[in-house]
């Protein structure tokens, strides 16, 4: 049960902090999916490189 509440008060204050800073919390958005995107990139075109015959 305190698992569940500390999840839900997480979120609430990651929440009212998103909308006290907005553009802060777009630039976090925005540079975490840059990063998801280059580093799956780079793992895959590195399965690409090692998987060939």
């Amino acid at each position: 049960m305190t698992a569940g509440r500390n999840i839900v008060n997480s979120i609430q204050t990651i929440y009212q902090w998103g909308t006290q800073y907005p553009f802060t919390a777009a630039t976090v958005f925005f540079g975490g999916l840059i990063l998801a995107v280059t580093l799956y990139t780079y793992v895959y075109d590195y399965r690409m490189l090692t998987d060939r015959d």
